[in-house]
Order: structure tokens, then sequence, then C-alpha cells
């Protein structure tokens, strides 16, 4: 069975490495919200301070079931 991970970066001040490590710890923790419909699903949104900029928050925002075999994230 094919599986799917999404993750769109839209945040200049967040690289690739910073952005995995992110959504990994997520997925770690697990699904652990629940849509309207009932079906689980990682945390709606987690907020992180950038440690290469030590200023500026981001967050990582689950954008829903996407497909049984897809989960999509999304940095902002």
């Amino acid at each position: 069975m094919k599986r799917k991970i999404i993750i769109t970066i839209d945040n200049n001040k967040v690289d690739y490495k910073q952005a995995l490590e992110k959504v990994l710890e997520i997925i770690n923790e697990g699904k652990i919200s629940t849509d309207g419909k009932g079906r689980k699903q990682y945390c709606w949104a987690t907020r992180y301070k950038n440690m290469l900029y030590h200023t500026t928050d981001f967050v990582v925002s689950n954008r829903g079931n996407k497909g049984k075999n897809t989960e999509s994230f999304l940095i902002i």
C-alpha cells in the first residue's frame, strides 16, 4: 500500500531539516485530535520557537486527512 506525507513550508525562515524534525515530533505524538467527522488526526496546530533565528516563531498545522493514506502539514 502506498502512503504519502506532504509538507508545505510557507515560511522562508524554516529550513528543510527543521521542518522534518518538527513534523516527526508531531507524528511521534500520534493522532490526538478529532475532526468534525470523528476521525483521528495529528494535532491541529503546534507552535515552535525557531532556534535558527531565535526571535521567529512558527506553526506546524495539520491540513487534515487528504485521503485514506495521505497526511498533509503546513508550516507557517
